[in-house]
């Protein structure tokens, strides 16, 4: 996770890395924060993961029937073995279990690397599941909503997607947060390619 030097009340850390799963849940939503509130309760501390559009339905009386091209688990956390902490003047190690000696390790591995690994050019060409001209019509159809009063804002979406394998995620999310610094960007790494 990265906050792009945005300046955050309370914030501690200007990245921070978690890697290496302990322990993680995946859960559909129906009961997915009752499972998170009990996950972190068993053992608190750290926590990564994420949570999906689709917990809406869990909070409230809504479904929705939309694709699903990436077949994430509605919610989704970890417990890392190893945590980096990073702030302007220190870099934190910190893990279960983690000896002194690991940690040096682990800092001396950094260090070796470049300041900003290179990535290859994207291979993306990214689709839209609903195309141009239904996009229009959908836009003046919610032109013609406001205009009539139904609503007075209104978040549209239009989803894009590209189907790639990636042989480094972490030097493409770099690129991506390069071009368009968010103060909350982050990367979600899974072990198992969901491409597969």
């Amino acid at each position: 996770m990265d906050s792009n030097n945005y300046s955050l009340a309370g914030s501690r850390a200007e990245a921070i890395l978690a890697a290496d799963a302990v322990e993680t849940l995946e859960s559909p939503a129906g009961n997915a924060f009752g499972k998170l509130r009990r996950f972190h309760d068993d053992k608190p501390g750290w926590l990564f993961g994420h949570l999906s559009y689709d917990l809406k339905n869990e909070t409230e009386k809504l479904s929705s029937q939309h694709p699903d091209g990436i077949g994430f688990p509605d919610l989704s956390f970890f417990r890392p073995r190893y945590l980096l902490r990073l702030t302007a003047t220190t870099l934190d190690i910190s893990g279960e279990g983690l000896s002194e000696q690991e940690a040096q390790a682990i800092h001396a591995e950094l260090l070796s690397q470049p300041a900003i690994p290179t990535a290859p050019p994207l291979p993306l060409v990214s689709q839209a599941r609903l195309q141009r001209a239904d996009y229009l019509e959908a836009v003046r159809a919610l032109q013609e909503h406001i205009r009539k009063g139904d609503c007075y804002e209104v978040n549209f979406c239009r989803e894009q997607y590209a189907h790639a394998r990636l042989q480094d995620p972490a030097s493409v999310f770099l690129r991506l947060n390069a071009l368009s610094p968010a103060p909350f960007a982050a990367l979600e790494a899974m072990a198992a390619d969901p491409l597969a």
